[in-house]
């Protein structure tokens, strides 16, 4: 997690090709339970840049 002020961005790392909101479950816990959630980023070893939920996106570790 990475703080700013009182918002936080939550990062995930996963090695899979491909993510889907099955797969952000522990984002969307911190989304709902705090306040202070900004957006989550999950990076992964895929090719496409998605939005999988409000303020969650998957983003290719390339492109980091």
């Amino acid at each position: 997690m990475l703080e700013k002020g009182r918002s936080i961005m939550a990062v995930e790392v996963k090695l899979a090709k491909t993510v889907s909101v099955g797969d952000i479950e522990n984002l969307l816990f911190l989304k709902d339970a705090s306040r202070h959630f900004a957006r989550g980023l999950v990076v992964y070893s895929g090719t496409e840049i998605k939005q999988l939920s409000q303020n969650i996106f998957a983003m290719p570790w390339f492109a980091v």
